[in-house]
């Protein structure tokens, strides 16, 4: 019996050790453990700081590509434009070109600002660079400056 006894104590330190290595091992893993929790920890708040940065710059990347299409459309509206007044402007020239050629053939008694009366004239041709008539001296060009204030709304000046 006494080698039993002996057994049984030599079975139960050796099992005490064994447990108490196992719980020295659990110790150390879960220290282990505990700092690889932590470092993950920090690389996780990293990445989420990185992906905040991410998802900032695809939010301005999208608002950039909205005012790059906003600006397109600035500018086909802007030839529109450009193209309404170019035709807005051979509009207008071609109205006062046709008032100004009505007007060629009357007879007018004209005064120019200048104070110079030319009397009876007939217009000969009116166009942008001014007035051509006939009087019985001669032709005589007069720039749209020099004319009278109704003439020069008559012909469009």
């Amino acid at each position: 019996m006494k080698n039993f006894i002996a057994l049984f104590i030599f079975a139960g330190g050796i099992t005490a050790w064994f447990l108490y290595q196992q719980k020295t091992e659990m110790a150390d893993n879960l220290k282990q453990s505990r700092a690889l929790l932590a470092e993950t920890e920090v690389i996780a708040e990293a990445r989420r700081a990185d992906f905040q940065k991410a998802n900032a710059v695809m939010l301005i990347q999208q608002k950039l590509n909205a005012k790059e299409a906003e600006l397109k459309q600035m500018a086909l509206t802007f030839q529109a434009f450009t193209e309404a007044k170019k035709d807005l402007i051979k509009e207008k020239q071609t109205l006062l070109a046709t008032i100004r050629q009505k007007q060629v053939g009357k007879t007018i008694s004209l005064t120019l600002i200048n104070g110079r009366i030319l009397g009876e004239v007939r217009i000969t041709k009116a166009d942008d660079s001014g007035l051509s008539v006939a009087m019985s001296s001669g032709v005589l060009k007069i720039s749209p400056q020099e004319l009278p204030d109704s003439v020069k709304k008559n012909l469009g000046y």
